[in-house]
């Protein structure tokens, strides 16, 4: 029997949006694995941010906080290399 680990060079990356759209900047979002580790980040000002080595196959929870803006929890099934998504404000 031959056992393979996942590989850990998956991307998430993406921009955080406000509710009408705009790029929200120095907002923190939050990675959390399945076993519940936490990985944070700070987007940039266009409101970009990037996760690097990720488990493929791995599934995450995204949860976003800024001010004035409320987010959704997202979750994410790493199925490719990389992966790209907007996350916008319920509000």
């Amino acid at each position: 029997v031959i056992v393979v680990a996942a590989a850990n060079n998956s991307l998430l990356s993406g921009r955080v949006l406000s509710a009408d759209g705009r790029l929200v900047a120095g907002a923190k979002v939050i990675l959390t694995g399945s076993n519940n580790k936490l990985r944070s980040v700070m987007t940039n000002p266009f409101g970009y941010f990037e996760f690097r080595g990720l488990t493929n196959g791995g599934t995450y929870t995204i949860t976003v906080e800024a001010k004035r803006n409320v987010f959704s929890p997202r979750t994410v099934t790493m199925t490719d290399q990389a992966i790209s998504l907007d996350i916008t404000a319920d509000q």
